[in-house]
C-alpha cells in the first residue's frame, strides 16, 4: 500500500496542519454542509478566500511530498502512476522543493 512507507518514516516537517488551519478547514466544511441559497453573499466570500489559501496551502504540501518522491529516486513518470497527478502539475509543484 501507498502508506505504508510513510508510516515507517519519520514526516520532514512538524505537522500537518497548524491550529489556524484546522479551523479553517473545519470552517470551510460547515458552511458547505449547510444550505447555500441562504448564506450572505459577504459569508460565500470569505468562503472562497478561505478555500482557495487551503487550495494554495494543499499544493504546497503536495510540492514537498513530490520533492521526497523525486529526491528518493522516483522518476517523474512514476509520480504521475502513483499519485494521479499529471505530469506537468507534479513537476511544476515540486520544483521550489528540489
Amino acid at each position: 500500500m501507498w502508506n505504508e512507507h510513510l508510516r515507517r518514516t519519520p514526516i520532514p516537517f512538524p505537522s500537518v496542519t497548524s491550529p489556524e488551519e484546522q479551523r479553517t478547514l473545519t470552517d470551510l466544511t460547515a458552511l458547505l454542509s449547510r444550505d447555500l441559497s441562504t448564506v450572505p453573499r459577504e459569508e460565500l466570500a470569505a468562503g472562497v478566500r478561505a478555500a482557495e489559501q487551503t487550495l494554495a496551502t494543499a499544493q504546497e504540501w503536495s510540492g514537498r511530498l513530490i520533492a521526497a518522491m523525486l529526491a528518493d529516486g522516483a522518476t517523474l513518470p512514476e509520480v504521475v502512476e502513483m499519485t494521479g497527478v499529471s505530469k506537468t502539475t507534479a513537476h511544476r509543484r515540486a520544483q521550489r522543493f528540489a
